[in-house]
């Protein structure tokens, strides 16, 4: 009898989620996986963009992808949202049209959005409903988006995961956006992106660092985050205040400033 306990448990579990996503017609946009790491775009029903609907996918997915080191899943209820989120995919872009683009998207960022972020230990859930403040909900470990590493709070406005390099050479690297709390050093952004970089474990991540939230002419970050974004651009003058730092730990030369 002792275990006809735990085997109905694992019924119950094995019936429970697949009665929920039947009901919500999932439709995946974008999906990058290789190297230990996996990124899944989702378009969902505004109908069904509910806490507990967004919690038993990121659930999902988290099973399904129990064995990648880095797990990156965004859901949306808008195909030009989904799209937005992948960055601004222009180089060289200017301030003038920067602020142009993000005062347009700003006006029309009403769509809720929420991610699921896995590194290391630590899963995080966070959701933005229209109109409301950002929550997060931790499923394991310490928050995905929040935490100290060696003395520096930083705060991760974004992760995006992007093929690159040629032929065979060409693989899946991790950029993570990061805003720290006060003024970093050259040296000192190369120590802590050494830190980041063992706690993802991914072979050759990024690590970017700025005062602010405001990557601006980065073509990998979005037009308007709708995490942590504020309502009223910087002017250019403002914005040049914080340095900004790229960081490739596995390179002879960990960190560049850019200007």
């Amino acid at each position: 009898m002792k275990n006809i306990f735990p085997l109905s448990l694992f019924v119950f579990l094995s019936i429970y989620p697949s009665s929920i996503f039947a009901e919500v017609k999932t439709r995946l946009v974008a999906e990058e996986r290789g190297n230990g790491l996996a990124s899944y775009t989702l378009v969902i029903p505004s109908a069904d963009f509910k806490k507990d609907t967004l919690l038993e996918l990121a659930n999902k997915y988290l099973s399904t992808n129990s064995e990648v080191k880095l797990l990156q899943l965004g859901i949306y209820t808008e195909d030009g949202a989904a799209h937005d989120a992948a960055g601004k995919k222009i180089f060289d872009i200017t301030y003038g049209v920067w602020k142009r683009e993000f005062e347009r998207r700003t006006l029309e960022n009403t769509f809720p959005v929420a991610e699921l972020l896995k590194y290391g230990s630590s899963s995080t859930l966070r959701i933005r409903f229209p109109g409301g403040q950002p929550e997060e909900i931790a499923i394991s470990g310490v928050s995905a988006f929040h935490r100290s590493i060696d003395n520096w709070e930083l705060n991760l406005l974004y992760v995006s995961l992007v093929r690159q390099g040629f032929g065979k050479e060409k693989q899946l690297i991790p950029s993570f956006y990061f805003r720290v709390m006060k003024r970093i050093t050259q040296p000192e952004a190369g120590v802590v992106a050494e830190s980041v970089a063992h706690l993802i474990g991914a072979s050759k991540p990024e690590i970017h660092f700025r005062q602010d939230e405001w990557y601006i002419f980065d073509a990998g970050y979005p037009w308007v985050n709708p995490f942590v974004h504020s309502s009223s651009p910087p002017s250019e003058a403002e914005a040049a205040k914080s340095v900004e730092f790229v960081c490739r730990p596995t390179e002879e030369k960990a960190c560049y400033e850019l200007h």
